[in-house]
C-alpha cells in the first residue's frame, strides 16, 4: 500500500510540475519552447532520480545478506530493474500525456514515449548506483546535483560549463572535479 501512494504522490507530482510549467511558459515562439523542454527535462530528471532511489536504496542491507550467502548478484540487479520498468514506463507515460497535451509541441506522441522513457531508464539507472555505493541521505543529494549540472552543461539553456565556471571566479577549477 505505501508503494502505491509512493508512485500515485510521483505521478502527481509529475502532472503538477509539468502542467505548471506549460502554463508558465507557453509555447509561442522558439527560445520559449527551448526553455520549457528543457525545465521539463530537469523537473522529470529531479522527479525521478530522487524517485528511483528506493528501488535498491531501501533494502540495501538484504543485498548485503543475499551476497554473502552466494546468490549471484547480476540476476539480483537484472530482476530489481525489471521489476522497476512498470514505474518506468508508467512516469514516461504520464509525463507524455501531460507534457504533450499542455506544452503545444507538434511532436508525435509515440516520439515523445519514446524519448521520455530512454530519459527516465536513463535518470532511474543513474540514481540507482548512487543508491547503491552511498547512503540514503547523500545518494539523494547527489541525484539532485546532478540533475542541475546536467541541466548547466546540457546547452539548451544558459550558462554553459565555461560562463559557468567563469562566474565563480578563481573557483572555477572546481567545475571538472565534479
Amino acid at each position: 500500500v505505501r508503494a502505491y501512494n509512493t508512485i500515485l504522490t510521483n505521478q502527481g507530482l509529475c502532472v503538477g510540475t509539468t502542467a505548471l510549467l506549460c502554463y508558465i511558459l507557453t509555447n509561442t515562439r522558439l527560445d520559449q519552447f527551448m526553455m520549457q523542454s528543457a525545465f521539463a527535462g530537469l523537473f522529470l530528471m529531479l522527479l525521478q532520480g530522487v524517485a528511483s532511489q528506493r528501488i535498491f536504496g531501501a533494502d540495501l542491507l538484504i543485498t548485503w545478506r543475499e551476497a554473502r550467502v552466494g546468490m549471484p548478484m547480476v540476476a539480483y540487479f537484472v530482476a530489481k530493474d525489471l521489476a522497476a520498468l512498470f514505474e518506468i514506463t508508467l512516469s514516461a507515460a504520464v509525463f507524455t500525456a501531460t507534457y504533450g497535451s499542455l506544452s503545444g509541441s507538434q511532436m508525435e506522441l509515440h516520439r515523445l514515449f519514446a524519448g521520455s522513457w530512454a530519459f527516465v531508464y536513463a535518470v532511474c539507472g543513474f540514481s540507482y548506483i548512487f543508491s547503491i555505493i552511498l547512503s540514503p541521505g547523500a545518494a539523494q543529494m547527489c541525484a539532485v546535483v546532478s540533475a542541475f549540472i546536467s541541466f548547466c552543461v546540457a546547452g539548451v539553456y544558459q550558462p554553459q560549463l565555461p560562463e559557468m565556471a567563469a562566474q565563480l571566479g578563481g573557483r572555477g577549477w572546481m567545475i571538472p572535479a565534479l
